[in-house]
């Protein structure tokens, strides 16, 4: 649900210490006043186009609010206005089926030891349901091989760097240097 929420005047000091409601701000420098702006300035905490924080507050606009959440809020007897939407969800596995085939298909591929089959379906759940959307620069693979399969290694776009195995420090060599005495 998306809608204003706010502490009523009358129970604002029983949240003095802290406030119930979360909002995200951008803070800026010329927003703090007193010994905050002091420390922040020394700090250099907060850049000059201001510094996105969570903060505790008694009202906030237009935030959306979980069921739980909003349960939790009326029951501290919080005041909410200015409902603007409401979004209900139900669960469902929507993808069941299609998995239930993928898994199917490599089941079938792996009893009838055809390689094929399993590679087949294998591609096709690798290929799809937000397997493209993995960031493959982030990932790190650790292979051990000889230098015959270096140059193998060094086109994966998933390359490092590598060290020598049985160097007594593990050290990481310059790429090109190394590579350039291994090839």
């Amino acid at each position: 649900m998306e809608c204003d929420i706010e502490v009523p005047e009358e129970r604002l000091e029983e949240w003095l210490d802290l406030p119930p409601l979360l909002t995200r701000q951008t803070v800026k420098l010329t927003d703090l006043k007193g010994q905050q702006r002091v420390i922040a300035e020394n700090r250099q905490a907060i850049p000059p186009h201001g510094r996105e924080v969570v903060m505790s507050v008694f009202r906030v606009s237009q935030t959306v609010v979980s069921t739980d959440l909003l349960q939790y809020y009326l029951n501290q007897k919080l005041t909410v206005t200015n409902v603007t939407r409401v979004l209900q969800f139900s669960e469902n596995k929507c993808f069941q089926p299609w998995l239930d085939w993928i898994t199917e298909g490599r089941r079938r591929g792996d009893a009838t030891g055809s390689k094929l089959t399993q590679a087949c379906f294998k591609l096709i759940g690798n290929s799809s349901y937000g397997y493209p959307s993995l960031r493959m620069d982030k990932r790190v693979e650790v292979k051990y091989g000889d230098k015959k399969k270096l140059k193998f290694h060094i086109c994966r776009p998933t390359f490092y760097n590598f060290w020598e195995a049985g160097t007594p420090e593990r050290v990481r060599y310059n790429l090109v240097e190394r590579v350039e005495s291994l090839i």
